[in-house]
């Protein structure tokens, strides 16, 4: 690019001093302007042209971005007028040009060489020459000339991306969910087979519907979420899959089905409690050598051939023009040159015919024929990037699409309760499918009650087990269906705050257990024969574990025969019915929300240890710690628990030994991922999900489906998992909210010693100017705050210090220590630093003097360390100031880290005459209403001690004035703080 031009006076944009100009934008929110669209509070930035403020446009009426200095003028980005455009002005911010009319798509990224404007729109490459009144822009025509190869099918990591796992009926194989295809593995040993593998359709929820041979799962492949029905491998027949209830269940939050697999239980996103009967199951098609015999398979995911009126194939759409937005009538095309010869854009040979980027399924692997396409591939149009992904082509590994289509008609869907405060949740079915049980949300978002439906024919009567004054959950029925037994948080024993004298309630959740009969003695009740010798219950009246029989629910009485599980309180989940009418389930460690109450803050375990207990026995066992997550199996005999990606199956009723112990080898399961046709569906997926969650119902006047319409072509221009994720951000800007957000799900970049951290050791480095590299200042730490330690604090190392060797390794004089740093965060190393005062020369390995060497583990992150002496500046400063009488506190954020800090200086700083609360930078949370509780505290009296300054009454309540600092990086939940100062008129 040809040199900027400079301005009159000499430099590249002018008023300035000669030959040099700063321009600076500031108080810019963190995010770009295409994903905070119509924003208009104090973050859309400030324009400053050598210590000058700019005012271009009125202060806050739009996002400035990307400020350039092209010629003698200042150009920008702002969306001031609607959308975002490109727009210009003189240094002293008057004569505001407009240089391009986009009206579909932001006009983003700008970017200079002093004379011309590059940006994108709307996935294309835009010019404009120069920055005159009559400018139009140019929208670049580019081909890349190489393939894109994110697009192309990758093989997955399977155990690192199993979504979900139903264990069979015998604890002999499972239905594994790999993202979002599913398969079936044996437990020990044989195959693995896949059961649901369509490129640009997601499976998810798969459950085993009891000992019948078929399995239900829910798919959104008819672009809607549907049951979708089909058998087990290893029942055998060529019986293809059916799908039932499509868009008449909303988001499914919850699917269980019923032990006689005749009907399944769905909790939707919108408060329904539905129940689907399930057909009974189809004859076997006949195949060409007869009625019911080895005939070809139609592979896993072809379905019935029912076709419902109205539903598009899946992933299909308008491909539509992407360019951004209305082209100006005169604007003309720049054509880059090809690298295969002659001008991109024109007509050639298509790169999956043949070209250099043509990406091929490899002969011989499966799912391709002898021409090296995909079955049923003929015709299909190659993706932008010259790769054939089309809708129902087999991947390697994978299976063929499924055809549209399938749906059962005239299938029942009952509705048996709505929720008018957010959805059911934890659904459980008695042993005899005749009842069904589940947390029924109350009020407050936390409180939630136990209720049971009886499912008889013509009789559907709800119970309340519990009367909703605490939060229960997770009822479930013991496999003989004479108990209900539900985790609950009603206990009450509160634990001194060690640092205010606050109290909470961190043990306050327990297992209950409900006889459903008030002649079914309970284990834990006392009995005037007393207890066996052995515990639990008597022998004579001990018929748990014993057959599944019919369900017998007493309601008379029923919430008053709730008893406590003889364990200690503490933090339960996922508790499980198993063999014998015994029950399993996770105890959680207490621990902070930082994970400093352990040893290592940087090893922290936080895992959970799966429990049994016995009830006939009374007693609890541990079966295993540090347990990720578990399943069970449809007779309750074994489970699968999965431990650092790990999945083993194991005796469900007691310790495992190697002989009981399974591991299962899930590299059996070869998943393949297509990446355009994934994008599509999370594109599709994520649409949805902000359809039905939005918070407010009318998508606050937004027509959503013409917004992910104008969108959706967009995605033939992904090729990366970063490029999807800026694509969905943009189209969620369009809602106008500041809480909807976009993190990219990148796959394993290179091997693991690749990323290992960057090794920091908490000072700030400086070059000497003789080729050394002198350490400027050691940062403090603060002994407090275990991640903000300084590795050189009292090691002797002084200020002015060299550091010579970094593991024995001469510094570099150019690039200093951080090359010899890399990868060394968390681990111990060696640093020769050369005392001041005997520095002398320009090679560290020529100068006398004494070296010191010293063993230090460097800092993956310093950010808490530097965030500590930042606070710690700031309160000298005012401390200095105001003579001692005024205290500060700086709030990071309203989560656990700000409210640590927040109690942190709490009592000193509160103890001062006045107080300065900074807010500045806090990103927000969840805890302002508790730094707001303290901040309203009033001094009523004081507790006056011998020999002792008063203390205020009540404790820790500001003494004076106060004052709250905020700016344009305050956000969310801070931005309470500010406003509960003007609204309760704090200070």
């Amino acid at each position: 690019a040809p040199p900027p031009a400079p301005g009159p006076d000499g430099a590249p944009g002018a008023g300035g001093e000669p030959g040099r100009s700063t321009l600076l934008l500031t108080g810019k929110a963190p995010h770009e302007p295409a994903s905070w669209k119509r924003y208009r509070g104090g973050g859309t930035g400030r324009l400053w042209l050598d210590g000058r403020r700019l005012l271009p446009i009125p202060h806050g009426s739009g996002h400035l971005d990307c400020p350039m200095l092209v010629g003698d003028r200042i150009a920008f980005l702002s969306d001031h007028e609607g959308v975002g455009n490109l727009y210009s002005c003189r240094p002293d911010g008057s004569q505001l040009w407009r240089h391009t009319d986009h009206d579909a798509f932001y006009a983003r990224h700008a970017s200079t060489d002093g004379r011309r404007v590059i940006y994108h729109c709307g996935g294309e490459l835009w010019l404009v020459p120069e920055l005159t009144p009559d400018s139009r822009p140019l929208r670049l025509r580019l081909r890349l000339g190489g393939p894109r190869a994110g697009r192309r099918p990758r093989q997955v990591r399977t155990a690192g991306a199993i979504d979900a796992l139903a264990v069979d009926t015998t604890g002999r194989a499972s239905a594994v969910c790999v993202r979002g295809a599913l398969h079936w593995l044996t437990h020990r040993d044989g195959p693995a087979r896949v059961i649901s593998a369509t490129p640009g359709a997601r499976v998810r929820m798969p459950v085993v519907l009891g000992d019948t041979g078929r399995i239900v799962r829910v798919t959104d492949a008819p672009g809607e979420d549907a049951l979708e029905v089909s058998a087990l491998p290893r029942a055998g027949g060529d019986r293809p899959p059916i799908r039932l209830a499509t868009g008449r269940l909303g988001r499914v939050r919850e699917l269980v089905a019923a032990p006689d697999g005749r009907s399944v239980a769905v909790a939707s996103h919108d408060g329904r409690l539905l129940l689907v009967t399930v057909p009974d199951e189809p004859e076997p098609e006949p195949g060409p050598g007869g009625s019911g015999g080895e005939g070809a398979d139609p592979g896993p995911d072809a379905v019935t051939d029912v076709v419902v009126p109205g539903l598009a194939p899946a992933g299909t759409g308008n491909a539509g023009d992407t360019g951004g937005g209305s082209e100006p009538a005169d604007a003309s095309d720049v054509r880059a040159p090809d690298p295969r010869g002659g001008a991109a854009g024109t007509d050639g040979p298509p790169e999956a015919d043949g070209g250099p980027g043509a990406d091929r399924t490899p002969a011989g692997k499966p799912g391709a024929d002898d021409s090296g396409n995909a079955p049923g591939a003929e015709g299909a149009p190659a993706d932008p990037d010259g790769t054939r992904t089309p809708a129902g082509a087999s991947l390697p590994g994978g299976a063929g699409g499924a055809e549209d289509g399938g749906e059962v008609p005239g299938v029942e869907v009952s509705e048996l309760i709505r929720s008018v405060n957010g959805p059911v949740r934890d659904l459980a079915f008695s042993p005899d499918s005749g009842h069904l049980a589940w947390a029924h949300p109350g009020v407050g978002r936390s409180l939630s009650r136990i209720k049971i439906a009886r499912l008889s024919p013509g009789d559907r009567t709800i119970l309340d087990v519990t009367d909703g004054r605490f939060e229960d959950e997770e009822p479930v029925f013991t496999r003989d269906g004479r108990y209900l037994a539900f985790l609950s948080w009603r206990g009450f024993d509160p634990v001194y705050d060690v640092h205010t004298g606050d109290l909470s309630f961190p043990l306050g959740c327990r297992p209950y257990l409900v006889p459903l009969s008030s002649a079914t003695p309970s284990p834990f009740a006392l009995t005037p024969e007393g207890r066996p010798a052995a515990g639990g219950l008597d022998p004579a009246d001990a018929e748990v574990g014993g057959e599944e029989g019919a369900v017998s629910v007493e309601a008379e009485g029923l919430a008053s025969r709730v008893t406590p599980f003889p364990v200690k309180a503490s933090k339960y989940s996922s508790l499980r019915p198993v063999a014998g009418g015994g029950l399993v389930w996770l105890r959680w460690p207490i621990s902070g929300a930082l994970g400093e109450t352990f040893a290592d803050p940087n090893r922290t375990s936080g895992k959970p240890t799966l429990v049994h207990f016995d009830p006939a026995r009374g007693r609890s066992t541990d079966l295993t710690a540090e347990v990720d997550w578990f399943e069970v199996s449809g007779d309750g005999t074994r489970l699968v628990v999965c431990e650092d990606e790990e999945l083993r199956a194991v005796p469900a009723t007691e310790l495992a030994d190697a002989d009981s112990t399974v591991w299962m080898d899930v590299r059996r399961i070869v998943q393949w991922t297509d990446p355009p046709a994934e994008w599509r569906q999370a594109f599709d997926e994520a649409g949805r999900l902000v359809r039905e969650l939005f918070w407010e119902p009318g998508m606050c006047g937004i027509d959503w489906p013409v917004e992910l319409k104008r969108y959706r072509p967009l995605l033939d221009r992904v090729a990366t998992p970063d490029e999807f994720a800026d694509v969905l951000r943009e189209t969620l800007g369009e809602l106008g909210t500041s809480h909807a957000y976009v993190t990219a799900a990148r796959p394993d970049e290179g091997p693991v010693h690749y990323r290992r951290p960057q090794g920091l050791l908490g000072v700030d480095i400086e070059a000497d100017g003789t080729g050394g590299w002198r350490v400027a200042r050691v940062l403090p730490g603060d002994s407090s705050d275990s991640r903000a330690r300084s590795p050189l604090a009292g090691t002797g190392v002084r200020e002015g210090s060299v550091l010579a060797r970094v593991n024995g390794r001469p510094v570099d004089p150019v690039t200093g220590p951080w090359p010899l740093l890399a990868g060394t965060g968390g681990t111990t190393v060696e640093l020769s630093f050369l005392d001041p005062g005997t520095v002398t020369g320009a090679d560290p390995d020529t100068r006398p003097g004494r070296y010191r060497r010293v063993a230090v583990v460097p800092l993956l992150d310093d950010r808490p360390l530097r965030y500590q002496d930042w606070v710690a500046r700031r309160r000298r400063v005012v401390h200095e100031l105001s003579g001692g009488r005024c205290g500060y506190v700086h709030i990071p954020d309203m989560g656990g880290s700000g409210w640590a800090q927040f109690t942190r200086d709490l009592r000193m700083e509160f103890s001062r005459q006045a107080l300065v609360v900074d807010v500045r930078g806090n990103a927000g949370g969840h805890i302002s209403e508790l730094v707001v509780e303290k901040l309203t505290r009033t001094v009523l009296g004081w507790d006056l001690t011998r020999n002792a300054q008063p203390v205020s009454y009540p404790s820790d309540a500001p003494r004076g004035p106060m004052v709250a600092l905020a700016n344009e990086a305050t956000s969310s939940d801070g931005d309470m703080i500010t406003a509960a100062f003007r609204l309760l008129g704090l200070g």
